[in-house]
């Protein structure tokens, strides 16, 4: 199951950053040069996710929760099972997690 949601991420990022590459190309050569996935914020995967999920599970999933703890705790899950190969990587996000 994790593996069904890790490729629709991925598919979803490659899109993701092939729009960025087309609508905004000078935010998309200093994401490629900076390190992509890997440099990425915890602020920005956040966001990242939080888009991930409304479109997986529909955009009224994170409106039904009743707190932003309740939403953090969702967001974290999530990155959970997708990011759960990256745990050895050093990635930015995750290092910034609390």
């Amino acid at each position: 199951m994790t593996e069904f949601y890790k490729d629709k991420f991925n598919l979803f990022y490659q899109e993701r950053m092939l729009r960025l590459k087309v609508e905004e190309p000078t935010a998309w050569q200093r994401q490629i040069k900076e390190g992509g996935l890997t440099a990425t914020s915890k602020i920005e995967m956040d966001k990242i996710v939080n888009d991930f999920i409304a479109m997986i599970f529909g955009g009224d999933v994170m409106y039904c929760l009743q707190s932003q703890r309740q939403k953090d705790h969702l967001t974290k899950r999530v990155m959970t099972v997708l990011f759960s190969h990256r745990h050895t990587k050093n990635d930015r996000f995750i290092e910034e997690t609390d």
